[in-house]
């Protein structure tokens, strides 16, 4: 049955509505699913960011604990007054030796290393080097002429340690001096499988500065990225990203990228040692592949709804306004006409409304029996 022009009147005005209408409802959806994502986006960073520092304040403390007990030890206090000599060693080894492959069972590759003032004196992890001249670190050099214990992240040849540094003091003729420091390293890269079992989906890389002056540098094993080593990738995927956008990552940086087919969010941060001076960068991705889709198919049946709601209402409208105004106001109209043109002057118009239209229904009626009045008046 064609439409009425009624009928394509309403649809006229009708669609236009409801595509605007529909337009806004899904963006106020769009703009709730990304506030969503952006608050989870910077829940994630902040737990990131707080993992880092907690595990980083706890090797800290792990670290300079273990370098304390063993600058506090009156036999290696005791040592460090020595001459340097194969006695010396073997005092360092028979008190140090039970800590040592304590923290090798768990970190693997741990060092305590006892330096005096002008050499190192013995190295726990290679027993045969010492005598060699310090390893030229800020933060070893500070400890030896202050006195002052501490912990920071520094650049080993095996990559990131956190160095727990503690002062050996003793009193002299003239007062207490500083002898030497015990030195206490864990490998960083425990920390970074630890922050990933914490934080399931996670991926980290480490870039280590390089671009420092020859005294101050140790070679550090990875692969050269410029200015930087790459120190550590948790996956081939993210060491190629990496090494890829190596000029572009700094403090600060977010991103997104694809790893191993799936959307990672990648946000780099300063790694800091001694005095807060930066040492390398973490780079640091968790995985939001879920939560995109999942959003996707939040969206994507929202979508679905908001048509379909609108569809149905388009269809209950349409019949209601067909049924209740369109088709009496049509079949009035019919009526009108032929009552103009004299016909069906003895069949009459009912009342099939309450409303508006009943009242129009009700004056045509009127109008067709004073018409047939009047026509039968003429004929008599």
């Amino acid at each position: 049955m064609p439409k009425s022009a009624l009928t394509r009147s309403f649809l006229k005005r009708y669609v236009p509505l409801f595509t605007l209408n529909a337009l806004i409802i899904l963006s106020i959806i769009g703009a709730s699913q990304y506030i969503l994502i952006k608050y989870y986006d910077q829940d994630k960073m902040a737990l990131v960011r707080n993992e880092f520092t907690e595990m980083q304040t706890l090797y800290g403390r792990q670290a300079l604990s273990m370098a304390q007990t063993l600058a506090q030890n009156p036999e290696i206090i005791r040592a460090f007054q020595m001459a340097p000599s194969a006695e010396q060693r073997a005092v360092f080894t028979r008190q140090a030796g039970d800590i040592y492959e304590t923290l090798r069972a768990e970190y693997k590759r741990p060092l305590i290393n006892f330096h005096g003032q002008d050499q190192v004196l013995y190295r726990l992890s290679k027993r045969d080097m010492f005598g060699d001249s310090l390893p030229r670190r800020p933060h070893l050099f500070h400890a030896l002429r202050t006195g002052e214990p501490g912990a920071s992240l520094e650049i080993l040849k095996l990559g990131f340690a956190m160095n727990g540094l503690a002062p050996v003091i003793a009193p002299t003729a003239t007062g207490n001096a500083v002898f030497g420091v015990v030195q206490v390293s864990l490998p960083f890269s425990e920390l970074y499988k630890k922050i990933r079992n914490n934080i399931p989906g996670s991926q980290i890389a480490v870039l280590v500065e390089t671009k420092r002056t020859t005294a101050q540098v140790e070679k550090t094993e990875g692969k050269q990225l410029g200015r930087m080593t790459l120190a550590h990738a948790s996956t081939p995927a993210l060491e190629s990203y990496v090494s890829d956008h190596a000029e572009t990552l700094s403090d600060g940086y977010t991103g997104y990228a694809r790893l191993e087919g799936q959307l990672y969010r990648i946000f780099v941060q300063k790694i800091p040692g001694f005095q807060g001076n930066s040492v390398g960068l973490l780079v640091f991705g968790y995985n939001v592949d879920d939560v995109v889709r999942y959003t996707m198919i939040a969206v994507g049946a929202s979508l679905a709804f908001v048509i379909l709601s609108f569809l149905v209402i388009g269809w209950v409208l349409e019949r209601f306004v067909e049924r209740k105004i369109i088709d009496p106001v049509t079949g009035l109209a019919v009526r009108v006409r032929d009552i103009s043109m004299g016909k069906q002057l003895e069949q009459a118009i009912h009342e099939t409304e309450s409303n508006e239209i009943g009242t129009i229904q009700a004056a045509a009626e009127r109008l067709r029996k004073t018409l047939l009045n009047m026509l039968k008046h003429i004929q008599k």
